[in-house]
């Protein structure tokens, strides 16, 4: 295969359609433009002089910019903080010396929009007639001002936030009529600010709230009533702001609100309507225009909420079984929703390695960092910040785990004779001339077989996903082609038919040919909801007697999730059309072994079927240790509910078996012992229960060797345990369960539940083998597809658990 063209920043800038968890949402991608800062609790106590040892670490973030905040002491022991940017008089002199040590912080790739500490709600509150004070606040923030232009800051943020409940912003008893302050406090915000203007005229505020600071405002019908009613004096102290603004420069309301949005309520995008619209009734008419064009919507994201324990008041559980997956979907919305910036406030991790220096333990930060507590976290911000970059860092990181591979059959485009090979197809537009469709082995990429058309008017080779795609997957697409007249595009399917409209195709973008005349052509797409199908779809529209012949090799639908990988998929063929979904799985180094109702089918690892036997009544779960498969057969014995557990060769020749008085269900073997799930402790199983009924048998001779067990690990099942599984330490049950409950469960040898996991692995799970997955800690799982309750297909895929799918 040739080296990949270089075109993936232009294709994926300009390409990328319903990125990261778009899924869950439908929305367009964001655009490029979009800015990630980080604030945080690391940086709150620490120095310039603190940071920069530093600042390599955080230039392998994504990070466009971090919150600074002063904590510098001057010559005579003076401290110049943020911290008490409102309670003390600042010296220019005092920051003078740490500006080229500012310009070399903010000249790293993390901090180029990085944002200066400055204003906040007092401790005590100030008399805002106090000439005095807000003398010194405004000398203060035009020295804040300064330094950030000086130092290279991209400009200041604020937090109103009242943390010490001084009602700074509100009307109090024996304060002068609201109408009458509200002018006073205006002019306080121009008094304020006029010096920051003054200092940074092109300065931008990142404010983490600013009209969004009362959320009531935001579904008010009329925001400027309610905050007179409120005696609310912030909308006219920002009203003073927008006095004095100049036109280059930008105030963006964080709107820190967003920590609890959810992307799939549409939060988002409806605050940021909001935001834009409604609240400007908060200023006054004549500040309204300014408010429009120079206040900017943004959104935060609060880490902690993604990797809290359950039980914690700031916790988001899983979306589709990860949690990663929630910071994903929301990122996505978040940065869709906003203007231009997308900021982040964390507490008790951190975004840099600070190798046991940085961050006071004051507030028990823990040095792990963010990315370690959520795998996967700056790939989310990276495919939002720079598509490209996304792409080529997660195909490296696929490649060097040997895990990037197509899930189309035969991407080489080989065949036997010079019929058009599975499982591609061709079309032509009626009325068009027809030209030849054709195999070549004369002309290829690289591997002696290529697709060719020959006088085709308007036609097209198409190749489809061999499953059905879920909302949010990613999936790079390229294919190679030489000649002209070839296009290519990703389609979508919607209840099996091509939705042309709602779900718009992906077009490739090709780049220039090669020596050999091949132009690669590529794009990332991330299946948007409602999609049920997805094919690539190459054009070719050959101009009569003029073309020539066109060729196209190297098809391959790649997926880029790190969470799941795609191994193979088997179809109807393989599996029995009436026996049901598959129930469970045994992977070894060799084979995988998959259990239908009434059959145990064993595959290799590509697929192929190697053999089939029938199975008596209901097969379950299966588990394969020592070179024997153990199989959880379920029966009726004189009328009543019974199982039978059924022992194989590696070669599926029966062993031996041996009858149980309950039905049963999963089954795996650890350390000699056979776990076996005998259904729920109260009949009938179909109903929601807790307590499930737990059996342990020897693996040798199968007989009964410790009590039963009634296991109940905290949320109501189905059916009982659907599949066990076993890493030599712990067992992963996998259950039915209701919506936002866990449907697995992790518990020892000593039955001592360890954790509880967010991922659906009901029709098959088992420890994946070294082999497939790098050394890397997988499970094998299986998904059956269905229609009209006849067996299509099976896709099995490796699942890498993130931290957040076991807590």
């Amino acid at each position: 295969m040739k080296m990949r063209s270089n075109i993936l920043l232009a294709v994926f800038a300009a390409a990328v359609v319903n990125v990261a968890a778009a899924a869950a949402t439908g929305e367009q991608p964001s655009a490029p433009s979009r800015k990630f800062v980080g604030f945080a609790w690391e940086f709150s106590r620490m120095s310039l002089r603190d940071l920069a040892p530093y600042a390599d670490e955080l230039d392998k973030t994504p990070l466009n910019g971090i919150g600074v905040y002063l904590n510098e002491k001057t010559p005579d022991g003076t401290l110049v903080s943020t911290h008490n940017i409102m309670h003390a008089l600042w010296n220019r002199d005092a920051l003078q010396p740490l500006v080229p040590l500012a310009r070399e912080l903010t000249a790293h790739a993390s901090m180029r929009e990085s944002f200066i500490g400055t204003f906040r709600a007092p401790a005590k509150r100030i008399d805002w007639s106090d000439d005095a004070r807000w003398g010194a606040i405004a000398t203060n923030m035009a020295i804040a001002a300064w330094f950030a232009k000086a130092g290279g800051f991209r400009g200041i943020s604020m937090d109103p936030e009242d943390y010490r409940h001084s009602g700074q912003f509100r009307r109090r008893g024996g304060d002068a009529p609201y109408e009458e302050l509200c002018r006073l406090v205006r002019q306080r915000g121009r008094e304020v600010f006029s010096g920051v203007f003054r200092e940074y005229p092109d300065v931008r505020i990142l404010s983490f709230w600013l009209l969004s600071l009362t959320h009531t405002y935001l579904a008010s019908d009329d925001p400027a009533r309610d905050a007179a009613e409120n005696g609310d004096l912030w909308p006219a102290f920002v009203d003073g702001i927008l006095d004095v603004a100049p036109p280059g420069a930008l105030i963006v309301d964080g709107n820190e609100h967003s920590y609890r949005y959810k992307a799939g309520r549409g939060d988002f995008a409806r605050t940021a309507i909001a935001v834009r619209s409604r609240l400007s009734a908060l200023v006054s008419p004549g500040n309204r225009d300014k408010y429009r064009r120079q206040v900017s919507v943004s959104f935060g994201l609060y880490l902690d909420m993604y990797t809290n324990p359950p039980g914690s008041s700031w916790f988001f559980g899983p979306l589709n079984g990860s949690r990663l997956g929630r910071f994903a979907a929301n990122l996505h919305a978040a940065a869709e929703s906003a203007d231009e910036y997308v900021w982040f406030w964390g507490e008790k991790h951190c975004w840099a390695d600070w190798r046991g220096k940085g961050p006071s333990d004051e507030r028990k930060i823990s040095h792990d960092t963010w990315e370690s507590r959520l795998p996967g976290m700056e790939d989310e911000i990276l495919l939002q910040k720079a598509p490209g970059e996304f792409v080529r860092h997660r195909v490296a990181k696929l490649k060097d785990a040997g895990l990037l591979r197509p899930v189309n059959a035969n991407p080489g485009c080989t065949g036997v004779g010079d019929a058009v090979p599975p499982p591609y197809s061709v079309w032509r537009q009626k009325g068009t001339k027809p030209g030849r469709f054709f195999r070549d082995s004369v002309s290829a990429d690289g591997d002696g077989s290529s697709l060719a058309a020959d006088g085709v008017e308007d036609g097209a080779i198409s190749v489809s996903l061999p499953r059905e795609p879920k909302p949010g997957e990613r999936f790079l697409v390229s294919t190679f082609a030489k000649g002209d007249g070839v296009s290519a595009s990703v389609a979508w399917k919607r209840n099996g038919k091509f939705d042309w409209n709602v779900l718009a195709p992906v077009q490739l973008r090709f780049g220039a040919a090669n020596a050999e005349g091949w132009r690669e052509g590529e794009a990332l797409v991330c299946v948007p909801r409602g999609a049920d199908g997805m094919s690539l779809i190459i054009s070719v529209r050959q101009k009569p007697d003029t073309s020539g012949i066109c060729r196209i090799d190297a098809v391959k639908i790649q997926p880029l999730d790190l969470r799941t990988i795609d191994l193979f998929t088997v179809g109807a063929d393989a599996l029995g059309l009436l026996d049901g979904h598959v129930q469970g799985i045994a992977a070894t180094d060799d084979a995988l072994y998959m259990s239908q109702m009434k059959r145990i089918v064993k595959v290799d690892w590509n697929g192929k079927v190697l053999k089939t036997i029938p199975t008596p009544h209901h097969t379950g779960d299966i588990a394969f240790d020592d070179g024997r498969l153990y199989a959880a057969v379920a029966l009726m014995v004189d009328g009543k509910k019974a199982g039978r557990i059924m022992v194989f060769d590696e070669d599926l020749k029966p062993v031996k078996e041996v009858n149980v008085d309950r039905g049963i269900d999963g089954i795996t073997c650890m350390n000699g012992i056979l776990y076996l799930g005998m259904g729920a402790k109260e009949q009938p199983s179909s109903e929601p229960h807790r307590v499930n009924i737990l059996g342990r048998f020897s693996a040798e001779t199968l007989e009964e060797i410790l009590p039963r067990a009634e296991f109940d690990y905290g949320a109501e099942t189905s059916y009982g345990f659907q599949d066990l599984a076993n890493d030599g330490e712990n067992v992963y049950a996998a259950f039915y369960t209701a919506d936002g409950d866990a449907p697995m469960a992790v518990f020892d040898a000593g039955l001592n539940i360890t954790g509880r996991g967010w991922f659906d692995a009901s029709q098959g799970l088992d420890v994946a083998p070294a082999h497939l997955c790098a050394g890397k800690r997988a499970f094998v799982c299986a998904e059956t597809k269905a229609k009209n309750g006849l067996v299509m297909s099976c896709t099995v895929r490796l699942w890498f658990p993130d931290n957040g799918d076991f807590l």
